[in-house]
This record gives structure tokens, sequence and C-alpha cells, in this order.
């Protein structure tokens, strides 16, 4: 084995300090003080990425509605809990699929 592919192996694999002090200026405020944990955190036990699918799905759905769509009030003032026992807490999004049909005038 080439010792100078082993060299760009190892250069692959670790990070570049560069990349390390970014990343760590990103987890910190304005202040270099590490930004605390968000206030949902604390009440919400579930997966951000299912809380996020289910205010995207309910916004959505409320734009159908607005836009005059036939949209089932049951479907946007569905619960956090209910959408995740329906979809858990990592939902497939082809299953998040929503199909809607213009109101007759």
């Amino acid at each position: 084995m080439d010792p100078m592919e082993d060299d760009t192996e190892q250069e692959q694999q670790q990070p570049q300090p560069q990349q390390q002090q970014q990343q760590r200026q990103q987890d910190m405020d304005l202040n270099g003080e590490p930004y605390s944990r968000c206030l949902s955190s604390y009440v919400d036990e579930g997966s951000t990425e299912s809380h996020r699918y289910y205010l995207s799905r309910r916004t959505l759905l409320e734009m159908l509605r607005d836009r005059g769509y036939s949209v089932p009030a049951a479907e946007i003032e569905i619960s956090l809990q209910d959408f995740r026992s329906i979809h858990g807490q990592t939902p497939d999004i082809e299953r998040l699929r929503i199909s809607a049909s213009r109101r007759s005038s």
C-alpha cells in the first residue's frame, strides 16, 4: 500500500481544525456561551423530526383550506401525540402525502 494513500485516508477521516472551530462557533451565542436547550425540549419528549413534520403538515393543510380546498377540520386539529401514534418518531415521508380536492362553488 502506498504511504501517501494512508495519509489521505487519515485526513479524510479526521475533521480539520478549521471545521472543528466553525462547528464550535455555531454551537455558541455571540458572547461565546454555549446555547441552552430549547424550551420545547423540556416539555416534548419526542423527536424533533416528528415535531417538524407535524408542524409542516398542519401548516400545509391550513394553507390548502384557505385556498379553497376541501380539508377536514379533524385532519388539521390532530394533536402531536396522535400524529406520533400514527406516524411514529421518524415519519415515513411517503406516508405523509396529502390529497385534497377543490371545493365546489
